[in-house]
């Protein structure tokens, strides 16, 4: 892997850049970070980090935390709190030595591995004896635990199937046991230069300079919003929203600060204060944190084999901690949106409870209801290409 220059894998405010491996930023290292040595895999234990539980409070309580007093800026608090983070994860962050093995499929039970090893053992004694009888033997044994393997992989798929709660869930199961396209092609390495994918990505979008908030405001109609208490304002947050919030992260991957959300969690308790703290002054002084302005892209090929810039999807990695304000910010927005029924009722995407299947469901009984009045139903379906790199905002506030 090669250091790229830090300019060349980010991006700010609509001008994405991209990077063919990953995002390297130079800073203290942590104990959090994998090292591979002859086959071994050198890795934090994150179950462990409950047994360092007592070590990091009293970190926590010797640290000086005078350094959030005399920070004049949200930017530079953030800076003394990532600070803090790797201090407390150099310190009390515990490591574990695994040997990487691929995890056994889950069908191959107790019953098959006896039989798998009495295959085996006999293949052996035959290849060792030349016996006719036992090379027969060993034939009726492969045999049979091909037909079990095959019956226990049927079965366990099926129960799979009927057991699932959610598609989302199961599919992404079934990738990672390699049975599907997705689950079986090998990690791809980009073969197109980082600056030939930068200069596509930044052309997809129309070019435009996004607006100012000041300009959408303006254009804004607020004639019919003439209560005072349908004025909406963010308010501060507590310590339930934010530990809701950053543990219903579900991915684990790093920004540009290196820190995971698996990272965050195995220390929230004793750093939510601090981050509630982080929180409240973005929202009380209207100021998102600079650094949080940038993420990290990384291109993953749309087809199998690509070939061109347009064959990849530019998808960016955030920090952790934002996500996790960007939801607390959601859910107040959300929830201002439902008390004064301000959404249109037939709008189903982004919407809690609401999915395709919802438009789908309306569509058809639309249709039939058309059918039962003799009346003709005429349908008219539009797909457009990167509908969300070209939307109009202004255009989009109107509506």
């Amino acid at each position: 892997m090669n250091l790229i220059d830090r300019d060349n894998l980010i991006h700010k405010n609509g001008a994405p850049l991209c990077d063919t491996t990953t995002a390297i930023v130079q800073r203290r290292p942590l104990l959090t970070h994998c090292t591979a040595i002859s086959g071994v895999l050198i890795a934090p234990q994150s179950s462990s980090f409950s047994n360092s539980n007592r070590k990091t409070v009293q970190f926590v309580d010797t640290y000086d935390l005078a350094a959030f007093d005399s920070c004049s800026d949200i930017d530079s608090k953030l800076d003394a709190f990532n600070e803090l983070i790797v201090d407390v994860l150099d310190e009390v962050g515990p490591e574990k030595t695994f040997v990487v093995n691929r995890p056994p499929v889950p069908w191959l039970t107790v019953e098959l591995r006896g039989l798998k090893k009495e295959r085996d053992a006999c293949y052996r004694a035959a290849k060792r004896c030349n016996s006719t009888f036992l090379f027969t033997r060993y034939v009726d044994l492969r045999r049979d635990f091909k037909r079990k393997l095959s019956l226990s992989k049927s079965e366990y798929l099926q129960r799979k199937f009927e057991f699932a709660c959610r598609t989302r869930l199961f599919w992404k199961e079934i990738d990672s046991l390699g049975l599907t396209k997705k689950g079986s092609q090998v990690h791809h390495v980009p073969t197109i230069s980082p600056d030939v994918l930068n200069a596509y990505f930044s052309s997809v979008a129309s070019g435009n300079i996004l607006p100012s908030f000041e300009e959408c405001v303006a254009i804004f109609d607020f004639g019919n919003i003439v209560e005072k208490d349908l004025e909406f304002n963010l308010c501060n947050t507590d310590i339930v929203s934010v530990e809701s919030a950053i543990k219903r992260i579900p991915t684990n991957a790093r920004g540009l600060d290196g820190f995971s959300v698996q990272e965050y969690k195995a220390i929230l308790n004793d750093t939510l204060p601090v981050i509630l703290f982080l929180f409240n002054e973005s929202i009380s002084n209207s100021v998102f944190p600079l650094i949080w302005k940038y993420s990290s892209v990384c291109p993953l090929p749309k087809v199998r084999y690509p070939s061109s810039s347009s064959d990849y999807r530019p998808i960016s990695l955030l920090f952790a901690l934002s996500k996790a304000l960007e939801r607390i910010i959601y859910n107040q927005a959300t929830k201002y949106l439902k008390d004064y029924d301000l959404l249109d009722h037939r709008q189903t995407g982004f919407k809690e409870s609401m999915r395709t299947q919802s438009a789908v469901l309306r569509f058809a009984d639309d249709t039939r209801l058309g059918i039962d009045q003799d009346e003709v139903t005429v349908a008219v379906f539009l797909d457009f290409t990167k509908a969300f790199d070209t939307v109009d905002h202004f255009l989009l506030l109107s509506k």
